[in-house]
């Protein structure tokens, strides 16, 4: 600190401790003698800044030596007058190099802000209520994860046997399984608290000990392959009531469950949901709007699928492909279309009514349907797609209803056995329909409408009757 500076703070310091001593109402004798050592010690520090000029003139050597010197005793110096400082604010007499009794002071003085140089300051008490662990493992030896105020089961791929999550951890709610949690564990069932509401992707993928499972009312979802392959799953229970309203994409895909009883707060069943499982009947609730592709496709011993009366579902898209079991089936009045090859390949597929509500039928929809012997197309039908009926060996004859406006005649004749076909009303030619016999029949009279009538197959010609 050059002289200026130092002036200026010993400047300020004694007019702070005049202010003081001018505020206090009676004087003591302590009070005075700490004023009294602290002008001493201001001027002892300025005499000490008169020192410099004499330093500059000494020898290098020397001059270093006394610089030091004085810095030292500088620092002791500001050290005692800041002491004595703070001693004259709180009324109490600084200690000095003689031995003094020192006395409380009678009367507080004013509050005065301590020089910045010794003020200290207290830490306020923490106020803040004690956390859980942020992750940790619970008795039964399940590790958990705590994130805003709620306890997610992490992963847990070493563990065995049953399986029962607990509600609460800490005293927080478990409302979360995490992806993967306990893939390929050796686990033998599950049972999954009210207090969870959602279950992550590949939970319980390849679980191959699994084989029963429950799953709490507040769940609303089970994601993308959740049980995916877990091969002897054979029981799955919902809680009542239940608040699920999605089955993932392939979430019991490839398990061995037998039955199941869907809850009626379902809205949506994914892909592949059930597919490739051991069920041998599904009753679709009527909250059900949509169901995805392959959903129970391959399902070899489905021999029964009720929808449940109001039905929401408006379409059934590849859902049903290679049921090779299912023998029979009632679509509700509110389906309106049969998706691309929503039954290809059920080779025991006997009947089938469409209702009348449905306007499309899709490729291949019927494809490979070898043991259908007979079919009704209602009159709300306008399109049918190409292959509808490739491979339906046993179906001999079939009605197309006047309303059908599109039509593919190969879907009608190539690999078929389908030898009576009833047309009934007129179909616009189309540019891009193929040549073969049938056709050539149908449009010999109007080329540009064709004309109704029944065509009987004699070898690999037909002909109108």
């Amino acid at each position: 600190m050059d002289k200026k500076g130092l002036l200026i703070k010993l400047t300020g310091i004694t007019i702070a401790a005049v202010m003081l001593a001018a505020c206090t109402p009676k004087k003591s004798a302590e009070q005075t003698a700490a004023e009294q050592r602290i002008a001493a010690l201001e001027a002892a520090l300025l005499a000490l800044t008169e020192d410099e000029a004499e330093e500059a003139a000494a020898e290098p050597a020397e001059r270093e030596t006394r610089q030091r010197q004085r810095r030292e005793r500088a620092a002791e110096l500001q050290a005692e007058l800041e002491e004595a400082q703070t001693a004259l604010q709180t009324g109490a007499a600084a200690p000095s190099t003689q031995t003094a009794t020192q006395t409380p002071q009678a009367a507080t003085p004013p509050t005065q802000t301590p020089p910045a140089a010794v003020q200290t300051t207290t830490p306020p008490a923490s106020t803040e209520t004690p956390t859980a662990p942020s992750s940790g493992t619970t008795p039964e030896g399940l590790n958990f994860e705590v994130k805003n105020g709620s306890v997610t089961i992490a992963e847990n791929k070493n563990a065995t046997g049953a399986v029962v999550i607990p509600s609460a951890i800490n005293g927080q709610p478990v409302t979360t399984i995490v992806n993967y949690a306990f893939y390929s564990a050796a686990i033998t069932s599950v049972t999954i608290p009210n207090s969870v509401t959602s279950v992550g992707t590949d939970a319980f993928r390849e679980c191959d000990s699994l084989t029963s499972i429950t799953i709490g009312s507040s769940v609303t979802s089970i994601g993308l392959n959740t049980f995916y392959y877990s091969k002897n799953l054979t029981s799955v229970t919902f809680a009542s009531p239940s608040s699920l309203t999605s089955i993932g994409e392939g979430a019991f895909r490839d398990t061995g469950m037998t039955s199941i009883t869907i809850p009626n707060s379902v809205t949506s069943i994914g892909k592949y949901a059930f597919f490739n499982t051991k069920l041998t009947s599904v009753t679709i609730p009527s909250s059900v709007t949509s169901i995805g592709d392959n959903a129970f496709s391959s399902c070899a011993s489905l021999t029964s699928v009720t929808f449940a009366s109001p039905s929401s579902v408006t379409s059934i898209g590849n859902v049903f492909q290679d049921c090779t079991g299912l023998t029979s089936i009632t679509l509700p009045s509110s389906v309106t279309s049969i998706g691309n090859n929503a039954f290809s390949g059920c080779t025991g597929l006997i009947s089938i009514t469409l209702p009348s509500s449905v306007t499309s039928i899709g490729n291949s929809a019927f494809n490979g349907c070898t043991g259908l012997t007979s079919i009704t197309i209602p009159s709300s039908v306008t399109s049918i797609g190409g292959s509808a009926f490739n491979r339906c060996n046993s179906l001999t004859s079939i009605t197309i209803p006047a309303s059908v406006k599109s039509i593919d005649f190969t879907t009608l004749t190539t690999n078929t056995g389908l030898t009576s076909i009833t047309i009934q009303g007129t179909i616009p030619k189309s540019r891009s329909s193929s040549k073969d016999s049938l056709l050539s029949a149908f449009y010999a009279d109007d080329e540009n409408n064709g004309t109704p009538g029944t065509y009987i197959k004699s070898g690999d010609t037909w002909t109108r009757q």
